[in-house]
């Protein structure tokens, strides 16, 4: 008989995990408040309600009897997924505790400061906070940027140059937040680098680096470039961070993803999560190291051990992963891309179809598209004029 695990997700992001749970003899159901999406047609069930509400979810496991649980790539989707396994024994998470601590900012900065991880200051604020009172003491320089502890995807997000911006920054992250809760944190300038890796026993057993980049939205990564070579010193301090923290929560096996900003010498790590990251993030990896990324990640939320069979980086090759946006809310008509792109052009999905409505141009994905390169000048060449040569041809809404 078929063994049956139930998806807490289910976008376009979650299709990788999807396919390779299929081939390990899974059958997929998926938990989601999205009943119109493709990625639902391929599953043997959608049940349409809000995986954010963790108690519902653990109601519709215990009433089907499934059999694992499977994380999507989002922060609350993977907390819920601890949740429900915690409630009925089931392997392949940390406790519902220790995943508030790696998900939730305002936890995880208060974990960095107490083990000496370096992370940008920050102050938590919640609902109960007196705000009049916290402005006037305020001492973390500006500009700071304003987050809610449990949002991803750029939700909610402020940057404030004006004390003056701040109490509205701040009742903005509040009332996005799940929870009515938010960090204030210092802007720190420098490159973006997402990492991650893969643990055994606390014990790093691969890793890899990219370089990520924003578009429209500042608070959300548009396309990525890797791979990425850290230092030495630099390479070894991040694989540090991750076993102390690992070690100190005693996470178990599988997948920790990283994001850092490099200023100068200098890192700070702004968040991990336990979760996939959007966007096929796996297929650059496995194109560029054979690393078993997506079973490995599956593996981990089924409580199976990790294949750790190939690790290398490929010597002189490299992958663009972009996710194109349109610059304005309509009717998507086409969208073309340019005749530089097609000839490095490894694979790509589109999220929408021509007719589809854009009504959030900023956050909302068109698609993902993958790019090799057998040079790291041919990649660099491309990279300089990727939101160029992708054209988003849209039409003005009837009302």
């Amino acid at each position: 008989m078929s063994k049956r695990a139930l998806l807490i997700g289910g976008t376009p992001s979650d299709l990788l995990l999807i396919e390779r749970a299929k081939n390990e003899g899974y059958l997929i159901s998926a938990v989601n408040n999205m009943p119109d999406i493709a990625v639902n047609r391929q599953l043997e069930a959608h049940f349409n309600l809000d995986y954010s509400q963790p108690q519902a979810i653990l109601a519709l496991a215990q009433k089907e009897c499934f059999d694992r649980v499977i994380a999507g790539s989002n922060d609350t989707a993977y907390q819920t997924a601890a949740f429900v396994a915690e409630r009925l024994g089931l392997p392949g998470y940390d406790s519902v505790t220790t995943a508030r601590v790696i998900h939730e900012k305002d936890l995880y900065r208060d974990f960095c400061r107490q083990i000496g991880v370096s992370s940008p200051s920050y102050c938590a604020v919640d609902r109960q906070s007196d705000l009049e009172a916290l402005i006037a003491d305020w001492s973390i320089p500006l500009p700071v940027i304003v987050k809610p502890v449990d949002r991803s995807g750029g939700k909610g997000i402020t940057t404030v140059f004006d004390s003056m911006q701040l109490k509205s920054a701040i009742e903005r992250a509040l009332a996005s937040s799940l929870s009515q809760r938010c960090v204030v944190e210092e802007y720190i300038e420098g490159s973006m680098h997402s990492f991650s890796s893969f643990i055994v026993n606390q014990k790093v057993v691969f890793d890899y680096y990219d370089s990520e980049y924003h578009w429209l939205n500042p608070y959300q990564i548009a396309y990525s470039s890797g791979p990425y070579h850290p230092s030495a010193d630099h390479k070894s301090y991040l694989r540090g961070v991750v076993e102390r923290i690992a070690s100190e929560l005693k996470l178990t096996d599988g997948l920790i993803h990283g994001q850092y900003l490099q200023q100068g010498d200098q890192l700070y790590i702004i968040e991990f999560t336990r979760r996939t990251p959007g966007d096929w993030y796996a297929i650059p990896v496995e194109y560029l190291t054979q690393f078993s990324y997506t079973l490995n990640t599956l593996n981990g939320y089924l409580g199976q051990p990790l294949t750790l069979a190939s690790q290398s980086i490929k010597t002189g090759h490299y992958v663009i992963r972009y996710a194109p946006m349109a610059s304005r809310n309509g009717i998507l008509v086409d969208l073309t891309l340019n005749e530089r792109l097609q000839p490095h052009l490894l694979t790509g999905y589109a999220y929408l179809q021509s007719g589809d409505r854009i009504d959030d141009y900023r956050r909302q994905r068109l698609g993902v598209y993958l790019f090799k390169f057998n040079s790291y000048s041919s990649m660099m060449a491309i990279l300089a004029d990727i939101n160029r040569l992708f054209v988003c041809e849209l039409e003005e809404e009837i009302q």
